[in-house]
C-alpha cells in the first residue's frame, strides 16, 4: 500500500463528497454526517447526522471546503481516497461539544484531531496510523506546536459498527505515537504531543 496524504484544499471538494458518500455504508445512521459536527451550532440532540440530513450537511461542508474553513487530510490510494482526518487549529472548529472542557487556555497553539473516516473495505491496515501522522505535518506547516486528540475511555460498545466506536482513533494507537494523557474525563482522555515546529 502507497498511501498519499494531502491536506483538504478547495480542489478536493467532489472526492471528498463522493468519498463521504460510499464512508458510512456499515453505519447508514451517520451517513449524512459529512464531518460537519463539529462545526454547527447546534446542540447534539439536535444534530442529525442520517441520510434525511445528507443533502444540507453535504452543501453546508462543500461551502466550507471552497472557503478554506475546513481542515484535515486526505489518504488517497492509486487516486482513490480512502480515508480522512478531520484535524486542524483547535480555535477554528466553531463547536468542540463536550471535548471544549479539556480547553485550559483557547489562545494556546493545539492543533486538534477531531475524527476519523475509514473507508469500510480498507479498515486495519494502518491508514488511520499514516493519517495521525499527516495530521501533525498539517499543524507544523501551521506553527502548532501541540497535537491534541481525544479518544475514548471506556471499552465501545460491541454492538456499534467500528466507524462508531473508533472515530476518535484508539488509545493504543495515540500510545504507539507518543502521545500523552494530559487530562482524564469520564468517557474520554485529552491526549497529547509536543511538536517539533
Amino acid at each position: 500500500m502507497t498511501l498519499e496524504l494531502v491536506p483538504l484544499r478547495p480542489e478536493h471538494c467532489d472526492e471528498y463528497c463522493a468519498f463521504f458518500d460510499r464512508a458510512f455504508a456499515d453505519n447508514p445512521a451517520w451517513s449524512g454526517c459529512y464531518c460537519g459536527f463539529y462545526e454547527d451550532p447546534c446542540s447534539d440532540a439536535d444534530w442529525n447526522p442520517d441520510a434525511s440530513a445528507g443533502p444540507a450537511h453535504r452543501a453546508a461542508r462543500r461551502r466550507q471546503i471552497a472557503s478554506g474553513r475546513a481542515h484535515g487530510v486526505l489518504a488517497f490510494d492509486r487516486g482513490e481516497v480512502v480515508g480522512w482526518c478531520n484535524a486542524g487549529p483547535r480555535a477554528s472548529f466553531g463547536n468542540l461539544r463536550v471535548y471544549g472542557s479539556a480547553v485550559d487556555d483557547p489562545r494556546e497553539p493545539v492543533g486538534a484531531v477531531m475524527c476519523f473516516v475509514i473507508a469500510p473495505e480498507r479498515r486495519r491496515e494502518g491508514i488511520a496510523t499514516a493519517l495521525l501522522g499527516g495530521a501533525e505535518e498539517l499543524f507544523r506547516e501551521l506553527g502548532l506546536s501541540v497535537a491534541e486528540a481525544y479518544p475514548r475511555a471506556v471499552a465501545p460498545n460491541p454492538a456499534l459498527p467500528s466507524s462508531a466506536s473508533y472515530y476518535k482513533g484508539s488509545p493504543a494507537m495515540y500510545e504507539r505515537a507518543g502521545y500523552q494523557p494530559h487530562k482524564r474525563f469520564e468517557h474520554f482522555t485529552c491526549v497529547r504531543k509536543r511538536l517539533r515546529v
